[in-house]
């Protein structure tokens, strides 16, 4: 037997280390030997080892590796409902332009919010508009991605003041001559006939209170190049504020003035149109064109009305461009040939069915 002796305070050499490494068999490590050389040990004084060598693991009897677990994710928090906006008011009949307010829980943080008047196609941010549409609105809070569930409010407007810039189809006082006697629109056989006041009863129908005020744009048509428009309208409008305007002219223009580059006709008529509407806070405009030939002049009302966005009346394309146009006139009632190219009965109610269509 072998023995390796070291002593309390002496460390192996590197060379020594490395033969007792692949010796084979026991080693017994004394705690008081001498420092150097080997020696026999005492029994009683020595530590025994036994050791063997193992040769080196063989790579194809390993166990294969377990794969290693994917991390579980956390679960995502749990996100509470986002709060579904209130309409202020939810449903009815209001005066056309009022301002309908959006809001939820005062308790809640503030989000974003938004509504649609087209079923959800297209979303308006805000937290209020002004109604000039009837029809079904929605309305939805968002925040980032998220939106939350869809609130509807099912509304309708009404009038409370129709100005109607017009000529002598809209009102026109006795001229005997002429053989007229009434005090309305020409040739109306009576008040509650001509177009202005069949508009009336209508709006009345949702609006008993609704006024009416008629004025003539006569000025207008036969020298719209030098019109003064504070003059002729500020001292009917001011303080009246109209939410419905209709602007019912044309036939007394001349198609000749209109087309000349230097009377600039649809300049004149934007500014008439901008002038109107400054009374107002929101007024739904719309447009007629000619019960008579003024082809021109009706093809720029086109033009312009579709720049604003406002609706036509086109009784030029329905009423007059037709075989059968004199059924809309008074050409058998009166001898006058003048007042017999004016809209009798028939064509009053068409005219103001053609507004109407665009009223509601």
């Amino acid at each position: 037997m072998n023995y390796i002796m070291l002593s309390d305070n002496q460390v192996v050499s590197r060379h020594v280390c490395s033969w007792v490494v692949f010796l084979s068999g026991i080693v017994m490590l004394c705690g008081n030997a001498v420092s150097q050389g080997l020696a026999p040990c005492p029994p009683a004084r020595c530590l025994t080892v036994t050791y063997r060598h193992l040769p080196p693991p063989n790579p194809a009897q390993q166990p294969a590796s377990q794969p290693t677990p994917s991390p579980t994710a956390p679960p995502a928090p749990q996100l509470s409902p986002l709060p579904v906006p209130r309409f202020s008011p939810q449903s009815g009949s209001v005066l056309y332009g009022t301002d309908i307010s959006l809001s939820v829980d005062k308790t809640t943080a503030v989000r974003t919010l938004e509504y649609s008047s087209d079923n959800g196609q297209t979303w308006t941010t805000g937290t209020s508009f002004p109604l000039l549409q009837q029809g079904t609105y929605l309305a939805r809070t968002r925040e980032g991605d998220r939106t939350s569930e869809t609130s509807a409010a099912t509304l309708t407007y009404y009038f409370g003041r129709m100005f109607v810039l017009g000529n002598s189809i809209t009102v026109m006082s006795p001229v005997p001559v002429w053989g007229w006697q009434n005090n309305n629109g020409m040739a109306a056989s009576s008040p509650d006939k001509d177009f202005a006041h069949i508009l009336e009863r209508n709006l009345k129908a949702a609006n008993p209170q609704v006024q009416m005020k008629l004025l003539s744009g006569g000025g207008f048509e036969r020298e719209f190049w030098s019109f003064d428009y504070d003059k002729s309208l500020s001292e009917h409008l001011d303080g009246y504020a109209p939410d419905l305007i209709i602007v019912r002219i044309g036939e007394n223009m001349s198609d000749d003035e209109v087309a000349k580059p230097e009377r600039e006709f649809k300049a004149r008529y934007r500014q008439l149109l901008d002038k109107l509407t400054q009374y107002s806070g929101h007024a739904k405009v719309i447009c007629t064109t000619s019960f008579w030939d003024q082809s021109r002049a009706s093809a720029m009302i086109r033009e312009v009305a579709a720049e604003r966005g406002y609706p036509v009346a086109d009784l030029h394309t329905v009423l007059y461009n037709r075989p059968d146009r004199d059924s809309f006139r008074a050409v058998t009632e009166y001898a006058d040939p003048g007042v017999g190219a004016h809209p009798n009965d028939r064509g009053m109610a068409e005219i103001a069915r053609l507004i109407l269509e665009k009223v509601w």
